[in-house]
Formats: C-alpha cells, sequence, structure tokens
C-alpha cells in the first residue's frame, strides 16, 4: 500500500503557502524608521480581505432537463452529456431534472420548479424534450441550450423589473 504524501504545505514565501484551506492572504510591506537614533526595519502585514486563489467570478446557472420518454434507455448517457455540456459552455450546473413519467405537460412542470431556481439557461439533449418548440422555454425566460445538435437559443422574454422569481 502507498501512503500519501502527508508533509505540510511548501512554503511559498513568508506570507502565503498553497494549498489550502487558505486563512486570510497577506500583503507584506517593510518600513524603516528611526527610534533613538538608530535605523529600524520591520515587516508589516495587511489581511486581503476576500481574496483567495481558487475565487471565481459568478458564473451564470444552468439546469438539465433530462425526459425518460424522449431518451428511453439512454437517459444515463444524455443526463452525464448534458451535464458536461453546461460546464463546457461555463454554466454552473445546478441540477438534472426527470420529470415523473405521469406528467401530461412535462414543459410546463420543468417551467415551474426551474422558475424558482434562479437559473439562466435549461440544457437538454435535444429538442425532442421540449418537443421540438424552442419558444416554450425562450418565452419564460430562460435559454435553451441543446447538446446534439449543439445550439443555443436566447430568451425572449425578460424578468419584469421590481418582480422577483423565487418561492413564496
Amino acid at each position: 500500500m502507498i501512503m500519501p504524501n502527508l508533509e505540510p504545505p511548501q512554503r511559498i514565501s513568508e506570507d502565503l503557502h498553497v494549498p489550502g484551506p487558505w486563512p486570510p492572504l497577506r500583503q507584506a510591506t517593510t518600513t524603516t524608521s528611526k527610534m533613538l537614533g538608530v535605523p529600524m526595519t520591520a515587516r508589516v502585514t495587511d489581511d486581503v480581505p476576500n481574496l483567495r486563489p481558487t475565487d471565481k467570478p459568478n458564473k451564470p446557472k444552468a439546469i438539465g432537463l433530462v425526459r425518460n420518454d424522449v431518451s428511453g434507455p439512454h437517459s444515463p448517457r444524455h443526463a452525464l452529456d448534458v451535464q458536461r455540456h453546461a460546464n463546457t459552455l461555463g454554466y454552473q450546473y445546478v441540477y438534472t431534472l426527470r420529470p415523473p413519467a405521469d406528467i401530461d405537460d412535462s414543459i410546463t412542470y420543468t417551467l415551474a420548479i426551474v422558475a424558482g431556481l434562479e437559473v439562466q439557461a435549461i440544457v437538454v439533449f435535444d429538442l425532442g424534450h421540449v418537443d421540438c418548440q424552442p419558444a416554450l422555454i425562450c418565452d419564460a425566460g430562460f435559454d435553451l441550450e441543446t447538446v446534439c445538435p449543439q445550439g443555443t437559443w436566447t430568451r425572449s422574454a425578460q424578468p419584469m423589473p421590481g418582480v422577483e422569481t423565487g418561492a413564496a
């Protein structure tokens, strides 16, 4: 059995070490002053708030839609492809939604759930998952992304100003 290397992280400098979890980063400055006529050098560090090497700007969120009645036995592969496609496009992938088989209108069901999740896009494997009607998603205020063929349909409705979406 190979034991993992459990050495403490290597120091890059006196004030910053990698890897994390990271304490607040410190910015070091050197100051020189005279005290009783003798030059003194002191190293002063200031905390740099909310800065981490892994901090990234907020990504837009996306949710996947995989209908088992459309994908059939390929639904596990389609779900993986949908998630991979969303990540490739730069979305923060939230969840794969699989509407129950006994739902009559799975698109309305999906839109009702997605409305409270603050997502910008719905990702599907192909247009069959939205009954070949991308306008149903775009008119509700969401972008639609398809894996095969790769395509983007932009939202046609913007959220109304002053009206917040979310659960009551």
